[in-house]
């Protein structure tokens, strides 16, 4: 993404990567998004999204999935409020 993110923006991406963390590895748990819309960002989009989370993958041994990068695509696209948030125990 070349987009330079608001305070704002930056603590919600950090907010949500230490819950993906710990909710993963404490829990076993992953979001499952419901949209209002069928909007869904590209492959290649979701492609960017896990390729910035290269890092959580090999230090922490965490696969983000696909939910987890809509989710992550909603807060820089700054959608957040059209999405609702469900957690799987699966």
């Amino acid at each position: 993404f070349h987009k330079k993110f608001t305070h704002s923006i930056l603590l919600k991406l950090l907010i949500h990567t230490a819950c993906l963390i710990e909710r993963t590895l404490i829990n076993g748990h992953e979001l499952k998004i419901i949209s209002e819309d069928d909007t869904r960002p590209s492959h290649e989009t979701i492609f960017h999204v896990k390729k910035a989370f290269k890092n959580i993958k090999t230090e922490f041994g965490i696969t983000v999935s696909y939910d987890e990068c809509f989710f992550i695509y909603d807060i820089i696209a700054s959608k957040s409020n059209n999405c609702f948030i469900e957690l799987s125990t699966s």
